[in-house]
């Protein structure tokens, strides 16, 4: 009778407390893995929060906006890699080897560029050295070698041209074409 009374006893406690409400798998299903219902709202019927949904669509839209800039960031690698010429034979290459190569890449063009510059400087003080040697020679000079070949016999002429006639024909320095122009960008006078 003990045994009864404590069984009573039991199932009042059991009918006393609010049972948990069981809600079915789906609703479980769609709050625990969003991704997969990402565009969905909870089903037709039962009550479920408007903030949950609210929730859910932000969600679906900064997923779409953020796969939107992935794929902007994608096509942008895949534009650099065809643009690098140490590219060019790699198939399919990865974001790190397109970051390598574009890094090699533009550390070997500064290194080309720095090294045309100075180039471009040793050429423009050897152009400069000549026109002030050009400069240099006057006009007495000229005439001076021109009297002296007068006086050399034209026997002594190997070629089947006179030696007057190839030396008197060497250009004076008003023959020479101008050595120096202006860059009107910078206000610079260039010897070229």
């Amino acid at each position: 009778m003990h045994q009864q009374m404590l069984y009573y006893h039991h199932q009042q406690q059991q009918q006393q407390q609010p049972q948990p409400q069981q809600q079915p798998a789906y609703i479980h299903d769609y709050y625990y893995y969003p991704q997969q219902h990402y565009m969905s709202s909870p089903p037709f019927g039962l009550e479920g929060s408007p903030n949950m949904a609210e929730k859910a669509q932000k969600r679906a839209e900064h997923n779409a906006i953020e796969r939107q800039r992935r794929e902007v960031l994608n096509t942008k690698f895949q534009q650099l890699a065809l643009s690098l010429p140490n590219l060019q034979h790699d198939r399919r290459p990865s974001k790190g080897t397109i970051i390598e190569r574009t890094l090699e890449y533009v550390k070997q063009t500064v290194q080309k560029e720095q090294e045309f510059k100075y180039q471009i400087d040793q050429l423009r003080k050897a152009n400069r050295t000549l026109f002030l040697q050009m400069a240099s020679l006057s006009d007495d000079d000229l005439e001076d070698d021109d009297e002296q070949i007068s006086n050399t016999p034209e026997g002594d002429c190997d070629d089947t041209f006179s030696c007057k006639s190839s030396i008197t024909s060497s250009p004076t320095l008003s023959d020479l074409p101008i050595l120096m122009t202006t860059d009107f960008q910078n206000n610079n006078h260039l010897i070229v």
